[in-house]
């Protein structure tokens, strides 16, 4: 099947007459209904649109004539034509789809959909309709709970360094782990930083940052943690500390916004090092970039036995 290129394609009059003869009830139906519901033809020609396509910015007067395949993400091309070749040769029905739709504004919505064949009175196979359901929600919360879990085991990887390697080893094993870490999730930027036993100085910092991205590791090891008044509290608490927006931090995070500023800081995660209740440091998430992967669920916090610097 070619791509994006307008074939002759059917109309309603073109349907068996089974079907064309309730198309008016049939349309009714269809435009009090949330589900998208969609007839193509054998060549995957949109023939009819409900009008529940509209939350998608689509007039259903536009997608007739347009091959389905327009609108999919390219990635998902290779997974459609098979699905469409299947139902062209009879193989299939009640075929159940995940994939990408673009919308009109460029944006794309992951939908579910089902498909059926439609068939004369002779039982020849005459076009397919759909119903599709938006699923991004789902999608998104699936991909939150993944990069969750595989974080946590990054960030389990980084505490159980602390428990089975010998002091020598400790430097490369976590460097290696904050490189897999920044590399799976394209992390901007992060940080280990433990304190000294009087929670006010750096002992021992770690950091990844992404190519292109400036270091700030070396300025970390004058910093006084006392002036971090708000982000200590809740790191002693055991509270991880979920910044969607440095912009947005309250009044009495003053002086930590400006540092995050200072290196650039847009959005972060920060997770407390425990061991006895005692607060040893802190992993550091970093994105100069509004997006980020992580969300306020993620809420890990590393237990460690008592290290000795």
């Amino acid at each position: 099947m070619e791509r994006g290129r307008e074939k002759e394609f059917l109309s309603i009059n073109d349907l068996p007459d089974h079907f064309k003869w309730n198309y008016e009830l049939f349309q009714i139906i269809s435009d009090h209904i949330l589900d998208l519901v969609a007839v193509i033809d054998l060549e995957g020609n949109y023939i009819f649109a409900s009008k529940s396509y509209t939350f998608m910015g689509y007039e259903r007067d536009l997608l007739p004539g347009k091959n389905v395949l327009e609108f999919v993400k390219p990635a998902d091309f290779p997974y459609i034509e098979f699905a469409l070749q299947k139902f062209k040769n009879n193989e299939e029905t009640n075929h159940k789809l995940e994939y990408r739709h673009r919308c009109a504004d460029g944006s794309y919505r992951w939908l579910e959909t089902v498909g059926n064949l439609i068939k004369d009175q002779k039982g020849r196979t005459k076009g397919i309709i759909f119903s599709s359901r938006d699923i991004t929600a789902r999608k998104k919360a699936e991909q939150v709970l993944a990069n969750q879990l595989e974080l946590q085991k990054v960030i389990s990887e980084i505490s159980t360094s602390f428990i089975n390697l010998s002091s020598e080893s400790i430097n490369e094993s976590i460097d290696q782990a904050l490189h897999l870490a920044g590399n799976s999730f394209n992390i901007d930027r992060i940080k280990v930083i433990l304190y000294l036993d009087d929670e006010k100085y750096v002992a021992k910092a770690y950091e990844y940052s992404k190519p292109g991205i400036e270091p700030v590791l070396c300025g970390l090891q004058k910093i006084d943690f006392e002036n971090f008044p708000w982000l200590m509290k809740k790191l002693k608490l055991g509270e991880t500390i979920f910044i969607p927006s440095v912009e947005g931090l309250p009044p009495e995070a003053a002086f930590e916004k400006s540092v995050f500023q200072e290196h650039l800081i847009e959005s972060g995660l920060i997770f407390p090092i425990l061991s006895d209740n005692k607060l040893l440091g802190h992993i550091g998430f970093g994105s100069v970039s509004e997006e980020s992967f992580w969300s306020d669920e993620q809420d890990p916090v590393i237990y460690i036995p008592l290290i000795k610097l």
